[in-house]
């Protein structure tokens, strides 16, 4: 029973992480597209941090629902943990999201604003999205080591 209590506690912890993690890049990413006007403040203060907020529970239910197997396979979660997978992943999705921000791979967009056809950079979408997704999956299926879950175990034994 304490295990299950244990396991449940570490996956309200990595789900925090992720979902503190991801909304951070999102908004930060938002404010790196804003334009700042008085409109782009507004959407930018109410309406982004609504979409962050539903994008990243949907990164979140998707990546627990995708990495099921991991978390219910001891063999595949050690596996998981001993190589460090999920710590190659978060690099990786940092990776791609600044790579996408490199100027040969910048897609560029043209928008109306008032009658002027306006031209902007972007990151390259697929790639700033998938580095995004890959982050949250692998955020929210970074376990603890073995050593340190035995801590755990063991503080929660001296206090119940």
């Amino acid at each position: 029973m304490k295990n299950i209590i244990v396991n449940i506690g570490i996956l309200f912890f990595q789900i925090a992480i992720t979902f503190t993690l991801l909304l951070v890049v999102y908004m930060l990413l938002a404010i790196m597209d804003s334009d700042f006007g008085i409109e782009g403040l507004l959407i930018l203060t109410f309406v982004q941090p609504i979409i962050g907020l539903l994008l990243t529970i949907g990164v979140i239910v998707g990546s627990f629902f995708v990495g099921l197997p991991i978390r219910l396979n001891e063999n595949i979660q050690a596996w998981w943990t001993t190589n460090n997978i999920a710590v190659i992943g978060i690099i990786l999705g940092f990776a791609l999201m600044l790579i996408s921000n490199m100027d040969f791979l910048q897609e560029t967009v043209e928008y109306n604003e008032e009658g002027v056809v306006l031209k902007k950079n972007i990151p390259h979408a697929y790639m700033l999205y998938s580095g995004w997704c890959i982050l949250g999956f692998m955020c929210l299926h970074l376990f603890p080591s073995e050593k340190l879950r035995m801590k755990v175990m063991h503080f929660f034994n001296s206090i119940v």
